[in-house]
């Protein structure tokens, strides 16, 4: 239950994930949002056990965050601008007929891949559950035992998948409404990569 508190209050502000989810239920339909899911929280379960099995040694070794800190700046700063340019780069290849449109939907990543690619490209997901599962140590609310940190790390990826889920649910009851501004997706996705590179930048330097 605390994995699932903490990894569903986590995923519910907006992010690239959640509104990835948002656009795979709009663009596709909703059953592809659940493979998307699926393979956000596959890479999760590794993340999440990597920073618990060594969370001792990661706390003691704090240039190991350091690193990580820094080098999601300059690959958020890239995915940032792979994605606020993506369409501009379709609209060339394609152009805006039929066989076009097909073309550019034949060469959509399938969601558990892109589920994958995305969760991966998240190192901070390391740190974040190192001072979590640190935190809950110190207060006797997770003992660092096999059978607890598996039961632990499922109730993370419960949560992930569950808010995932629902955000797919609210891109999929407002569809009407969010097929107007579709076409903005990628780039809003885009700017989410960059904003999260200015503000990582920003407590590298100390600002934040």
């Amino acid at each position: 239950m605390l994995g699932f508190g903490i990894s569903f209050v986590g995923s519910l502000p907006i992010g690239a994930l959640n509104l990835t989810a948002i656009e795979i239920a709009v663009s596709e339909r909703y059953a592809k949002v659940l493979w998307f899911a699926l393979g956000v929280v596959i890479i999760e379960y590794i993340q999440a056990y990597f920073a618990i099995l060594f969370s001792d040694y990661l706390m003691a070794n704090p240039r190991i965050d350091e690193a990580i800190q820094i080098a999601v700046i300059p690959l958020f700063f890239i995915i940032g601008l792979v994605f606020f340019f993506a369409d501009r780069f379709k609209k060339r290849e394609s152009g805006q007929s039929k066989e076009g449109k097909k073309l550019q939907s034949e060469k959509r990543w399938p969601p558990l891949v892109k589920g994958i690619a995305l969760s991966v490209v998240n190192p901070l997901a390391i740190p974040y559950w190192v001072v979590y599962s640190t935190s809950l140590k110190a207060a006797g609310l997770l003992v660092f035992q096999p059978a607890t940190i598996h039961s632990f790390i499922i109730g993370v990826c419960a949560g992930t998948f569950i808010a995932l889920a629902m955000f797919g649910g609210i891109g999929e009851l407002l569809t009407r409404w969010i097929e107007k501004y579709k076409k903005w997706f990628n780039e809003v996705i885009g700017l989410v990569f960059i904003i999260m590179a200015i503000i990582q930048l920003l407590r590298v330097c100390g600002v934040l």
